[in-house]
């Protein structure tokens, strides 16, 4: 049986025409060239705590929330608005661990628009909704914290990294899989080879090239987050530690 999340302060938050630029679709003009896509968003959530604290910490921020999505969309470089929604609705309603203190969201409500994939004024789009209770997600406790695995499909995977207060993801290549990532607090420190340690901050991205040896450390006394796209999708194997030799 499932159990219905009841929100006791019901409220929605609303991202309206949002737009970006990303390789989208499975025509070979649309896999080398970028095209506008509008996003729209609805998300209820329980605003009972920043209906009272008025604090940004206790809602959802819809800044990064905006930035997170085209992040998602730029990297993924989906073939269908099909399985784009289906990833961006998972990411959305992804809960929040149980040590963690920031709202989650118990709906959400995604809808793609393809601006220029129909002549004329004609527009393609797709819309999906769902609940956080209708859906399962699995995770992984490595050493270092705690791997969410947010949605995964035949072409890539999009992963949710937490990293412990004082932890670090060790250093590792990867050979098959391509890596982009986007960090989403403030408290790691990025570890290579070749430099000192690089603090970094929210919205920093990178995309990895093969056999580059990267890892994060947090320097903090919290969570950190790192939001990862692997495509394909994880393979163990190709998670290479680095050994000083």
């Amino acid at each position: 049986m499932v159990r219905k999340t009841e929100i006791k302060n019901h409220m929605e938050l609303l991202i309206k025409k949002h737009e970006i630029s990303c390789i989208i679709g499975v025509w070979a003009h649309e896999r080398t060239q970028a095209q506008r896509v509008g996003m729209d968003v609805r998300l209820e959530f329980d605003g009972e705590k920043a209906g009272t604290s008025d604090r940004l910490e206790d809602t959802i921020n819809y800044a990064q929330l905006a930035e997170t999505a085209t992040f998602i969309l730029k990297h993924s470089q989906f073939q269908l608005l099909e399985s784009a929604v289906r990833v961006l609705v998972r990411y959305f309603l992804l809960p929040s661990r149980t040590d963690d203190v920031r709202i989650s969201a118990k709906t959400a409500e995604v809808e793609l628009t393809k601006y220029d994939a129909l002549p004329g004024n004609t527009l393609a789009s797709i819309r999906l909704s769902e609940s956080v209770d209708a859906l399962e997600f699995s995770h992984e406790t490595p050493d270092w914290g705690r791997v969410d695995i947010v949605a995964e499909t035949s072409d890539l995977g999009l992963y949710c990294l937490n990293i412990a207060p004082g932890q670090t993801l060790p250093l590792h290549q990867h050979k098959i899989m391509s890596e982009s990532e986007y960090i989403m607090d403030d408290g790691l420190a990025l570890i290579t080879l070749d430099e000192d340690p690089k603090t970094l901050t929210v919205g920093d991205t990178f995309t990895w090239p093969h056999g580059f040896v990267h890892g994060y450390r947090n320097t903090s006394d919290r969570w950190c987050r790192v939001l990862c796209i692997d495509s394909p999708p994880f393979i163990p194997e190709d998670e290479v530690l680095w050994e000083t030799r």
